[in-house]
C-alpha cells in the first residue's frame, strides 16, 4: 500500500507550459479553428439538406411521372395534389430559394467595374 502513495510523490505541483506549448494550444484550439469549425459544420449541413432535397424532388418527381402514365384507375392522387406537385416542381421557387441561399453562404468576389 506504501507503493501506491509514492507514485505521485515525483511530479511537481503544477506544470507550467511554455510559450511554445501554448502558441500550440492557440492553434489548435483557438478561434481560427473554431472559426474553421463552424464553416465546415455549415457546409456539411447545407451539402446534407441538397442531397434530401434532391432526393425528395426525385420522388414526387417519379410519382407524377407515374401518374402521368398510368390510366385513371390506377391512380391514387387526386387532381388538386397533381396540381399542387405540378405548381411545386415547376414553379421554379424551390429553385430560386436554394440559388438565394447559396449566394448568401458563398462570398462571391468583388469586380471593378
Amino acid at each position: 500500500m506504501q507503493n501506491i502513495d509514492a507514485i505521485g510523490n515525483e511530479l511537481p505541483d503544477a506544470v507550467e507550459p511554455d510559450s511554445s506549448a501554448q502558441k500550440e494550444e492557440g492553434v489548435l484550439f483557438g478561434d481560427a479553428q473554431r472559426t474553421e469549425d463552424k464553416k465546415q459544420t455549415l457546409h456539411n449541413l447545407f451539402v446534407t439538406f441538397v442531397k434530401v432535397a434532391t432526393w425528395a424532388f426525385i420522388v414526387v418527381f417519379v410519382v407524377r411521372m407515374i401518374h402521368f402514365v398510368l390510366p385513371t384507375c390506377l391512380a391514387w392522387l387526386e387532381d388538386t395534389q397533381l396540381q399542387t406537385i405540378d405548381k411545386s416542381l415547376f414553379s421554379g421557387a424551390v429553385g430560386g430559394m436554394i440559388v438565394n441561399y447559396t449566394r448568401n453562404l458563398i462570398p462571391m468576389p468583388k469586380t471593378d467595374d
